[in-house]
């Protein structure tokens, strides 16, 4: 029997200092030097839904060209497709919770940090949805990559809530099974077309490990675990701002039950 051959292509995703720069200008830290991680946004990599803001050309996070079921990046707005993309973890964060207003009230973020105690975040007496969203924040770096681009021009945010917390919880069954430094790990993220228990359709996220084998991929070279190793000490103990609309770009559903996840 003839093996049938599969041709993978590993999309390519880049943070906003990966940006093109003419030869003529010369790297330099003149009139913003006095910037730290706390002054600036990490960019989210985010799904398009049918209902995405970016979908509607009247809206102004429209993005020209972009498809429901494709990945882009939240600040760059580039255009990265369905994937696989693959990347390193530097940082995977606690669970947090945040509030939203309702789309039909205009839609944003009402509340950033809702404690994970408060009353928002309980289900009612009568299976009422908690107020405010369970987020999970992976803080990834798109491989292969450029350790001289430094930190904060090589962090990209995967955050995952409602039905993409299965996802994010399967995620961290993966890290857990390398046995390793959770940046030691190499991951690929793509999409498909998911459904919830109400036959609802929405674009889910697909991790798994470099190809999709069962068993853990590593980084390759003792360069790359250094670049990455730096890139976590310097953030596991801090606070990260994330681009606001890579928490928002939830799916159209966000009514699984996620009781067993609380």
């Amino acid at each position: 029997m003839a093996t049938k051959k599969t041709n993978t292509t590993v999309a390519k995703v880049e943070a906003p200092g990966a940006l093109a720069r003419p030869d003529f200008i010369p790297a330099s830290h003149e009139g913003r030097s006095h910037m730290t991680r706390e002054d600036v946004v990490i960019p989210g990599l985010a799904i398009a839904q049918q209902l995405s803001p970016q979908l509607i050309e009247s809206d102004p996070k429209f993005i020209d060209g972009l498809k429901a079921g494709e990945m882009f990046n939240t600040l760059t707005k580039q255009i990265v497709g369905k994937g696989p993309i693959q990347f390193h973890i530097v940082k995977a964060t606690r669970p947090r919770w945040m509030e939203f207003i309702p789309r039909e009230q205009g839609g944003g973020i009402k509340d950033f940090n809702v404690p994970a105690n408060d009353p928002r975040t309980q289900w009612g007496e009568n299976g009422e949805k908690p107020v405010a969203t369970k987020i999970y924040d992976f803080l990834i770096v798109p491989s292969p990559f450029d350790p001289s681009a430094g930190m904060l021009n090589s962090v990209l945010a995967l955050s995952m809530s409602n039905s993409k917390v299965k996802v994010a919880k399967g995620l961290n069954s993966l890290i857990q099974g390398t046995g390793a430094a959770v940046y030691a790990g190499l991951y690929e993220v793509s999409t498909f077309l998911d459904s919830n228990a109400k036959k609802q359709s929405f674009h889910n996220y697909r991790v798994t490990y470099k190809g999709g084998s069962q068993n853990p991929t590593f980084v390759q070279t003792p360069e790359e675990f250094a670049f990455l190793k730096s890139l976590y000490e310097n953030m596991k103990d801090r606070d990260v701002n994330i681009h606001e609309d890579a928490r928002e770009a939830g799916d159209d559903t966000g009514d699984e039950d996620t009781r067993s996840d609380m």
